[in-house]
Order: C-alpha cells, then sequence, then structure tokens
C-alpha cells in the first residue's frame, strides 16, 4: 500500500512539470496554431530529455523519425 502511495506522488509530480513544460510547448510558433485535440495528442508521444552540453543530438544516416524542440 505505501508503494502505491509513493508511486501516485511521483505521477503527480510528474503530471506538474509535463503541464508546464506542454504549456511552454503549447506557445512556440510551430505548435500554437495547432487545434486542442491534435495538440493533446501529438502530447501522447512528446518525451522530455535532458542531454548533457555537446551531447550529439543524431548523426548524419540517422532515419527521421522524430521532432526536437
Amino acid at each position: 500500500m505505501v508503494m502505491t502511495g509513493v508511486l501516485h506522488d511521483k505521477k503527480q509530480r510528474a503530471s506538474v512539470v509535463s503541464s508546464d513544460k506542454l504549456a511552454m510547448l503549447r506557445k512556440h510558433p510551430i505548435f500554437c496554431d495547432l487545434e486542442s485535440e491534435a495538440f493533446d495528442q501529438l502530447c501522447r508521444y512528446a518525451k522530455h530529455t535532458t542531454l548533457k552540453r555537446g551531447a550529439t543530438l543524431f548523426s548524419k544516416g540517422d532515419p527521421g523519425n522524430s521532432l526536437c524542440a
């Protein structure tokens, strides 16, 4: 039972962070005109990743299967 409470709290904290980041994404010129349903669908696929300075995002020849914003 305690584990469930801990997981629930972590999910709540992640949700708050995600909401802030999604609000910032919503203001970006590329995404600001999307209808709510399309934006919500996009957000279901969105993933926040933190990289170290100088890290390689992609290399020549990598498949173009993502968008970095």
